[in-house]
């Protein structure tokens, strides 16, 4: 029999509005009549595996020269078809250009640990996601269902045209038909959440949704400067007229975003959202501080959604400083003065009255020396004899012993000056940590770190770090508790019954969807262990 093929022109498919490159290679998939997903993988990308990624596809070389190039270069497949876009912006260039570079290759690699979504608290597993009154158009519009790019982006909980709950699919999951092509259907989607929210909730969830499609949509084109993105928060927050700056000035300026995170949290993936004062406050700090790093995309897009309300207010709030900061530049390189070398006969000359070099009596170079030994200063011992600069430095030169007694002791009052002020700040603001103080008296700093840099370490060791470490106060048998009695109650909900259910891993997997990431910490979570392995047992037995 003979197999349909795009090579002998058999039939020819096209994209789809707004069709994620899964799904093309999916239909691809479901037109040729392919029964093993690797028969189209070697077709498609010259490996029985490859391809198979629906967040990021790779092999996208080989996929366009088997195709000669009938559905886009590998670099439009990537721009227009993929989620990587969203994830450009707020990342460095030669980031993005390494990614792309595994894209278009035969091995992502560390890609997503490259990209910090491993250890960006949002997961760097993306699962398919449908809107089922998308469906019902395509199916009518087009004769099939099709996974929509715009539904696939982190953050987009809400179906952007439809305002309905997207449903997750159980399938390209990794215990779950991870090496599959599939097409969005009810068999393969999760059941819609059918909780009723408020209208201020599914505003807030459609902002979000529309903040990472506009995010997306930049995709390439621009990359935002770090400290100018810390600049617009830190200003919009200090804004007199804004709405948080009362819980700012009053010391907790974590209030807004805890209520606003504590309405997202229930929905994958911004269970991770802070959940305490602490978290609230380490997540504005973490962005309105000078960047050391770059940190998950969605992470700015709930920053800016609760900021600012609309994605469009911050890029326009961003393009002004941009703009005003390259007028800065230009300024300031056209009002630089001009460096010219003076020749001595054209020297500005002594004005009448200036005090000049002169020759000291003995007693009074005695004195002078002696208070030099002292560690008197040089602006001092001006006032004191009526004499310059020039003179004291003569001295010096000549008297190497005196001039040594000199520099130690003004390097030591310098030394008790700068330590007495650095006390003072920490007297003033005992809760401060290191770099909040820092801030406040930069030269001090500097000089201590130069010039007396044990000491400086030695006092900022006793300091608050400033940060809220991730697992700093983790209780895992709280932990093995509520996992356990989430499995049970997802037990109860769908079976009736938390008692002698009998369920493969897979069938575990799919009915709670956050369990094997959970598991991965081998070491943890004993009861849980013990409870998986008694429904699996069962499971086994029954066979």
């Amino acid at each position: 029999m003979h197999t349909p093929s795009f090579l002998d022109g058999s039939f020819s498919l096209h994209w789809l509005s707004d069709e994620t490159f899964f799904s093309l290679c999916s239909r691809y998939h479901l037109f040729a009549g392919n029964l093993l997903a690797s028969t189209t993988c070697e077709t498609l990308f010259n490996a029985t595996d490859h391809g198979t990624k629906h967040d990021f596809p790779c092999n996208l070389n080989a996929f366009e020269r088997n195709t000669s190039s009938r559905w886009g270069s590998a670099d439009s497949i990537i721009c227009n078809h993929t989620i990587l876009p969203f994830f450009a912006p707020f990342q460095s260039t030669e980031t993005m250009r390494r990614a792309v570079s595994l894209m278009k290759g035969s091995q992502l690699g560390s890609m997503k640990y490259q990209l910090g979504l491993v250890a960006g608290r949002f997961g760097a597993e993306h699962p398919l996601k449908a809107c089922s009154e998308c469906m019902t158009d395509d199916m009518a519009n087009y004769g099939t269902a099709y996974w929509h790019l715009k539904h696939q982006y982190p953050g987009v909980i809400l179906c952007p045209t439809h305002h309905q709950f997207l449903r997750e699919c159980n399938q390209k999951r990794r215990w779950a038909g991870r090496f599959s092509w599939t097409l969005p259907c009810e068999e393969v989607l999760y059941p819609p959440y059918t909780s009723e929210i408020d209208s201020t909730l599914r505003s807030e969830l459609l902002q979000l949704a529309d903040g990472a499609i506009q995010l997306a949509e930049i995709g390439f084109s621009r990359t935002f400067q770090r400290n100018l993105v810390r600049q617009v928060y830190s200003l919009e927050l200090s804004k007199p007229d804004h709405a948080h700056q009362a819980h700012w000035e009053s010391g907790n300026p974590a209030a807004f975003l805890l209520e606003y995170s504590e309405r997202l949290r229930p929905f994958r993936p911004l269970n991770n959202l802070p959940s305490s004062p602490p978290g609230a406050r380490s997540f504005i700090q973490q962005l309105v501080r000078s960047p050391r790093g770059y940190c998950h995309p969605l992470r700015h897009v709930v920053m800016i959604t609760w900021l600012f309300g609309d994605f469009s207010y911050f890029l326009k709030v961003y393009d002004e400083a941009e703009s005003q900061e390259r007028q800065k530049e230009i300024h300031s390189h056209r009002t630089a003065p001009a460096v010219t070398s003076l020749s001595t006969s054209h020297a500005e000359p002594i004005a009448k009255g200036r005090l000049r070099p002169k020759v000291l009596k003995a007693d009074v170079r005695s004195d002078i020396l002696e208070r030099l030994a002292a560690g008197a200063s040089k602006a001092e011992l001006c006032t004191s004899f009526a004499i310059t600069r020039s003179t004291i430095n003569k001295l010096l030169r000549a008297e190497p012993a005196i001039k040594a007694a000199w520099v130690k002791s003004q390097g030591r009052q310098a030394q008790l000056q700068r330590r007495k002020a650095w006390l003072d700040l920490i007297d003033q603001s005992p809760h401060d940590c290191a770099k909040a103080i820092r801030a406040r008296a930069p030269d001090i700093y500097a000089w201590l770190y130069r010039n007396d840099r044990a000491w400086l370490f030695a006092q900022t060791a006793s300091l608050p770090t400033g940060r809220h470490g991730n697992h700093s106060s983790v209780d895992w048998s709280v932990r093995d508790r509520d996992l356990e009695n989430l499995i049970r109650a997802s037990l109860f909900a769908a079976y009736g019954t938390d008692q002698g259910v009998s369920l493969t891993r897979s069938q575990l997997y799919s009915l709670i969807p956050c369990l094997p990431a959970c598991l991965e910490k081998r070491s943890r979570y004993p009861n849980t262990r013990l409870l998986l392995h008694e429904i699996e047992a069962k499971a086994s037995s029954s066979k």
